[in-house]
């Protein structure tokens, strides 16, 4: 279930690889949130996944980017799901995947956040 504003916003983005952001390794979900939190980053709100789907008809083939959120719940109630946006040989699309807190992160993965505290 998400929770949507009750009012437009806009969040300024930005995005890294998890190797960019301090991991060369790769990270579990929590150390990579809080390293994005350190940087003085946000973690976006959930509606940034399909508003980017829906925004970004040019993105490169087999590019995924991840989006640093709150874990949606699964149907069984169970923090499991972010959302990442896709192109791929299926086209564009949104899935979800890695919301665990010590759910892995290779180095390559592009993570998308909100790049500062100001929101218009």
């Amino acid at each position: 279930k998400i929770k949507c504003s009750k009012k437009q916003v806009e969040v300024h983005l930005a995005s890294a690889t998890v190797a960019e952001l301090g991991f060369p390794n790769g990270a579990n979900t929590a150390d990579l949130y809080t390293a994005i939190l350190t940087q003085g980053g946000q973690l976006c709100p959930a509606e940034v996944g399909p508003a980017l789907r829906l925004c970004l008809k040019d993105q490169p083939e087999y590019v995924w980017l991840w989006i640093a959120m709150e874990a949606l719940s699964d149907s069984s109630g169970d923090l499991l799901l972010v959302f990442n946006v896709v192109h791929d040989d299926d086209g564009l699309w949104l899935s979800t995947d890695r919301g665990r807190p010590g759910g892995r992160w290779n180095s390559g993965a592009r993570v998308v956040f909100v790049a500062s505290s100001q929101v218009s």
